[in-house]
C-alpha cells in the first residue's frame, strides 16, 4: 500500500514543477538600457566614479546594475511592473524615474520591445519623480527609445546637479561692512554730527544772528529767534 502513495506523491511533485517551469518559462522579460547625456555639471559622463550604479526597485523586484565603459547602466531580465530608477553616485545627483513596463499600452507614444520568447511584446514609458511624491503622480514624460543593436530600450537619465559635501568660508571683505546696517546709521550719524557745523559756519547768517547762536553754543544753553532760551 506504500508504494502506490509514494508513487502519487511523486508524480504529483513532478506535475507541480512542470506547471511552475511552464509558467517561468512563459514570462515576459525585457531588457532596459539606461543613458546618461552630456550636460553642463558633467560635460563627460565617463568621469563619473567607478561606484556609480543603477537600481531598479519595485514592492517584490530588486535590480541592481553597475556603471558600462560606455557610461550605461544595462539591466536583464526585466519582469512586467512599475519600478523606481534611482541612481547612486558619490559625485552627481540624479533624477529619480518613474519605469512602467507592460504587456500593453494604451498610450500610442511608449515604446515596445520584444520578450526573450518573442512574442510577448513588452511596453515601457518613464517619468521623472522624487521622493513622497505620490506614485500616481506622474512627472515629466522621459523618452524612452528602442535600441537598433539590441532589444532593448534606452531610457535617458537627467542629472540634477553635482554633489557638495563640504560649505566654502567665505573670504573676509572690508566692504562687507558696508553692509551692515548700523555701521550705515553710524556712519551717517557721525556725519551729520562732523559736518554740521561745518555748514553752519558757512552758511551766510546776519552777523546778529550768527553772534547770537554762538555765544549760545558756549553757555551750553538753547537759542531761537529773538534772543536766548
Amino acid at each position: 500500500m506504500r508504494i502506490p502513495t509514494l508513487l502519487l506523491s511523486l508524480l504529483g511533485a513532478a506535475a507541480a514543477t512542470t506547471a511552475l517551469s511552464h509558467t517561468h518559462h512563459h514570462t515576459p522579460q525585457t531588457s532596459l538600457k539606461i543613458y546618461i547625456p552630456p550636460s553642463a555639471p558633467l560635460p563627460n559622463p565617463a568621469a563619473l566614479p567607478p561606484q556609480t550604479r543603477a537600481t531598479l526597485n519595485s514592492l517584490t523586484k530588486h535590480h541592481s546594475a553597475p556603471l558600462s565603459e560606455a557610461s550605461n547602466f544595462h539591466f536583464h531580465n526585466v519582469t512586467p511592473g512599475s519600478y523606481l530608477l534611482d541612481i547612486h553616485c558619490l559625485t552627481h545627483a540624479f533624477i529619480p524615474l518613474r519605469v512602467d513596463i507592460s504587456s500593453s499600452s494604451s498610450s500610442p507614444s511608449s515604446s515596445s520591445s520584444s520578450s526573450s520568447e518573442g512574442d510577448h511584446p513588452l511596453q515601457i514609458e518613464a517619468w521623472e519623480t522624487f521622493r513622497g511624491n505620490d506614485w500616481g503622480n506622474k512627472g515629466e514624460k522621459v523618452s524612452a527609445e528602442v535600441s537598433d543593436t539590441k532589444n532593448a530600450v534606452v531610457v535617458v537619465a537627467r542629472m540634477a546637479g553635482s554633489k557638495s559635501y563640504f560649505m566654502e568660508r567665505s573670504g573676509f571683505s572690508v566692504l562687507s561692512i558696508f553692509k551692515n546696517p548700523i555701521i550705515l546709521l553710524s556712519l551717517v550719524s557721525m556725519g551729520l554730527f562732523l559736518g554740521m557745523p561745518k555748514l553752519i559756519e558757512n552758511s551766510r547768517f546776519p552777523p546778529k544772528i550768527s553772534y547770537e547762536f554762538f555765544f549760545v553754543q558756549q553757555k551750553g544753553g538753547c537759542w531761537k529767534k529773538g534772543g536766548i532760551c
